[in-house]
């Protein structure tokens, strides 16, 4: 019995370490929302699955998992609460590694960091268009 115990426990470990969640930081002034692989719309979970403005969302390994299964996939990023619109940008993530690559396409907005941990920003405007102004 103690074998089987030990046994176990040894299984597990590898998994909890591998269920690390991906925490987005939204330091905007928008909701946020996501289509992840070929998932509905996260507003679909309510509350949890709308990153709020200048707040943290966690979004479980276990769920990417289930939508990407061992591969990678996309996410399609919103800034609004029901993922219309075009998307303010996309990551390519996958279970194990977290987010690979982030590619912002709506230039009001930055993103940073991978892995377990992404910091969705909005640009100073004023500072782009004090920098526009050297260049134009």
């Amino acid at each position: 019995m103690l074998k089987k115990l030990f046994l176990v426990s040894l299984l597990t470990v590898p998994m909890c370490a591998y269920a690390t969640d991906i925490t987005m930081h939204n330091n905007t002034k928008f909701s946020g929302t996501a289509y992840i692989g070929s998932s509905p719309c996260s507003s679909w979970l309510g509350d949890r699955g709308i990153a709020k403005p200048h707040q943290s969302l966690s979004v479980p390994t276990s769920l990417i998992n289930t939508l990407c299964g061992s591969s990678n996939c996309t996410a399609y990023v919103y800034p609004n609460k029901n993922c219309s619109g075009k998307p303010a940008g996309k990551a390519t993530l996958n279970a194990k590694n977290g987010v690979i690559n982030i590619t912002v396409e709506d230039d009001r907005f930055t993103a940073s960091g991978g892995g377990f941990n992404v910091d969705l920003n909005e640009k100073n405007p004023t500072f782009k268009t004090w920098l526009k102004s050297w260049f134009e």
